[in-house]
């Protein structure tokens, strides 16, 4: 499997629902995940250099010509790979994959990511009792809010994704 950003895998999402301009990618992405277009149409050219996209180009009057993405077999491929499987990060940033793994309906990342942060959150949750420095203490409690609020977000996410299934 081929390693893409997450922007590139909610690119290759987006542009498997229909053919697309950059300049709708990032309308549609925008509501979302923050992206300017410069990442965006960077990103474009490595997706089709890569062999998942093709672009047609479409002349427009007045203004650049409009470029129409559309994946290719190998994106297809990519997507229902990356769909299926169940590896997750060790920390969650707040901008991570299961923003991407959400848009790209990956049950089985949510089910992995869940049983991680029940494990960590048990963990950390044990180190907080034997703890008796008091600032340590505020950090490890800051922390598991952090796993915790994640973990609601993974429970809703699995919730989300049965639903739609």
């Amino acid at each position: 499997m081929i390693n893409l950003s997450n922007l590139s895998t909610i690119l290759l999402s987006e542009i498997s629902k229909r053919p697309v301009s950059g300049y709708d990618l990032m309308k549609g992405i925008n509501k979302y995940w923050k992206a300017n277009h410069q990442q965006i149409y960077r990103e474009l050219p490595a997706l089709e250099k890569k062999g998942l996209v093709k672009h047609d180009v479409y002349p427009q009057e007045g203004k650049p010509d409009r470029k129409v993405y559309t994946i290719l077999p190998a994106g297809l491929n990519h997507l229902a790979t990356k769909k299926r499987a169940s590896a997750c990060p060790s920390s969650f940033p707040t901008r991570h994959d299961s923003i991407a793994m959400l848009h790209i309906g990956n049950s089985n990342y949510f089910i992995a990511a869940e049983q991680s942060l029940v494990n960590d959150i048990a963990e950390l949750e044990a180190r907080i009792a034997e703890q008796s420095d008091s600032k340590l203490a505020l950090i490890m409690r800051r922390e598991l809010k952090i796993l915790s609020s994640e973990l609601e977000f993974i429970t809703e996410s699995i919730s989300l994704l049965k639903k739609s299934a």
